[in-house]
């Protein structure tokens, strides 16, 4: 027991020693375009209309905005680093959501315990976090993971109770991030291979006025670095998409960007087992994990749509690492379920010691380079806003962050134009009292 506790011990102890009440990129306009905007407009119905209609990029970031709104209530003002280690807080919900998963049917709890291991070490390290501590992507990323499992993994039940939390679940996984539509066609499936066609209705129903209140006053042609994110469908993009498809799904091998082989050749890897699985008739034996996998593969063909612009290397980002780490858990998941017999004694066995090892080292690794990036990146934008708060009469610092490229053709332009916009938020933001600058 205490080594599953041990990972996630290092995980929030290093997240909680290096956490700030600091915007970072997205939050800068996610978070204080939106409040500033909130606490100047006159009426409640302006409000309202603004929370419904708001937009950052390609998405709606309900819930994130609801737990800000919550938040300013309460203290009068914004602190991102409540917010930061919140949002990581939620891949608690996800460890455990797995464990459910994870063969349930076995009566020896202490055996389940053992092949899980790995999974607590492969998800609580630092690789994503660099990106994901940003609060803005962390609760966009892991809630809509969360959020868009546990709705499948409710539908997997046949009870009416799991059919209400799996409306619930969709409802917070469409709020979290527009992935969370993906949920709506597999569940549709799960449905109606289970024939409960009631139900079906009621959850296309559901759905349906989902994407009513998501699309009033969407804008599907937001420009991002330059290049317009909303899907652009061309048959001669399909082999780079299907590209960019591999290369997401092994993005935890591409070593945030630094060895881009590594995730090509995690993503094969992974597709061939996942089809191997497919092909050996495991699907009928457990239908969610599939159903999960399928999730993964179908925010994967999306992002591919909105991305691929970009080149297949920004699929290696490490916000899509924790996609890559939970397609590897579900795999992981299937094959302990085929090999059960196998892994009796998991201490005897070469595939769980390979598998436990490689778990190990990798957390390990991503510990130490995880923990470097993150004090790399807080010394930046402390440093930056510190600057800005208190410049130097020889040589002022105009902008309260440190220079920023996007990925697009116009990179250093939009980079250039991004951190007027942060500056207006953040001195906006500072005179109503929304946030208050430590530095």
């Amino acid at each position: 027991m205490s080594a599953i506790v041990l990972p996630v011990f290092l995980f929030y102890f290093n997240l909680f020693r290096t956490a700030l009440d600091l915007p970072i990129l997205d939050d800068y306009e996610a978070i204080l375009g939106f409040m500033n905007r909130w606490a100047t407009s006159p009426s409640i119905t302006d409000r309202l209309i603004w929370f419904l209609t708001s937009q950052h990029v390609e998405v709606k970031l309900f819930l994130l905005h609801a737990i800000v709104l919550v938040q300013y209530a309460v203290l009068g003002h914004v602190n991102f680093r409540f917010l930061s280690l919140f949002s990581e807080g939620l891949l608690l919900g996800l460890a455990y959501l797995l464990w459910k998963m994870f063969v349930p049917k076995s009566p020896d709890t202490l055996l389940r315990l053992t092949l899980f291991l790995p999974v607590t070490f492969l998800l609580f390290q630092l690789q994503y976090s660099l990106e994901l501590s940003v609060v803005t992507q962390g609760m966009a990323h892991i809630a809509g993971l969360l959020f868009s499992l546990a709705a499948l993994y409710e539908l997997n039940r046949d009870n009416r109770r799991s059919f209400v939390a799996a409306l619930a679940f969709l409802l917070l996984a469409v709020a979290s991030f527009g992935n969370g539509f993906m949920v709506v066609p597999i569940g549709m499936l799960i449905l109606a291979r289970k024939r409960r066609y009631k139900e079906l209705g009621l959850f296309l129903a559901i759905s349906l006025a989902c994407v009513a209140i998501y699309a009033y006053r969407f804008d599907f042609h937001v420009p991002e670095g330059g290049v317009v994110s909303v899907p652009q469908f061309n048959w001669l993009t399909i082999p780079k998409d299907c590209l960019y498809v591999v290369y997401f799904l092994g993005s935890a091998g591409g070593l945030n960007s630094h060895f881009p082989p590594g995730g090509l050749i995690l993503g094969i890897l992974l597709v061939a087992t996942f089809v191997w699985m497919l092909a050996t008739g495991q699907m009928s034996k457990n239908f969610l994990p599939f159903d999960c996998a399928m999730f993964l593969l179908l925010s994967a063909a999306t992002a591919a749509s909105r991305r691929a612009a970009f080149g297949v290397t920004q699929s290696l980002d490490p916000r899509y690492s924790l996609y890559s780490i939970t397609f590897v858990i579900l795999l992981w998941i299937l094959l302990v379920e085929r090999f059960l017999p196998r892994l009796r004694h998991p201490w005897n066995s070469g595939l769980f010691l390979a598998v436990m090892v490689c778990s190990v080292l990798f957390c390990l690794c991503w510990n130490m380079i995880g923990v470097a990036s993150i004090r790399q990146r807080n010394d930046s934008v402390v440093a930056a806003i510190t600057r800005f708060q208190h410049p130097d009469p020889n040589a002022p610092e105009r902008y309260p962050v440190p220079p920023y490229r996007y990925p697009g053709p116009n990179g250093e332009a939009d980079g250039v134009k991004l951190r007027e916009r942060m500056l207006s938020n953040l001195n906006l933001s500072a005179k109503l009292g929304v946030y208050r600058p430590q530095f």
